[in-house]
């Protein structure tokens, strides 16, 4: 696909028992912490603010999502994602069609709608178990070149696999 923010077709996940990325055999949503079982059907969101509920239409398959729990968790949408970046000004979300991939197949931005105090939230729908994804984190660089650096890949570190380890160019 490869632009930005379009509509992931394919399975949710639903009734997936296991799912590889990268080589890697990942367990059923049951047997993980924070995981739930997915369901079909329609799924009502109620939103605080009716602005917030609009700025969600913009992008569809792209919600706000919830900061808790910190890592990949599965909705029955798709995944939310949610990383503390305290400093960062601004997230963007790559979503890699395999571990092996060198370029993400999406890319979806996080701008501060995304953010709850230091943590940084989205809900992706039509993705599932089994995703390859990474961070690219916008921020302040500080002399000597310590902070923010977007040409970097960056792991989640509350993944619970790491895949590519054979074509890691990121």
């Amino acid at each position: 696909m490869g632009a930005r923010d379009q509509e992931t077709e394919g399975d949710t996940g639903v009734g997936l028992e296991t799912a590889t990325c990268g080589g890697i055999l990942l367990p059923r949503p049951g047997d993980l912490p924070n995981v739930g079982a997915s369901r079909s059907g329609p799924l009502t969101v109620q939103f605080n603010s009716p602005d917030l509920a609009q700025a969600t239409h913009h992008h569809p398959g792209i919600h706000i999502g919830h900061p808790w729990p910190l890592g990949a968790s599965l909705t029955p949408r798709g995944v939310n994602f949610s990383v503390v970046a305290p400093l960062a000004t601004r997230i963007e979300l790559l979503l890699f069609a395999s571990g092996e991939a060198s370029e993400p197949e999406r890319v979806v931005e996080l701008d501060q709608r995304h953010r709850s105090a230091d943590h940084w939230h989205v809900e992706v729908e039509g993705i599932g178990l089994g995703s390859c994804y990474g961070y690219r984190v916008y921020g302040p660089l500080q002399p000597g070149g310590h902070g923010f650096n977007p040409s970097k890949v960056l792991l989640d570190p509350c993944a619970r696999a790491i895949a590519g380890w054979d074509s890691y160019q990121r």
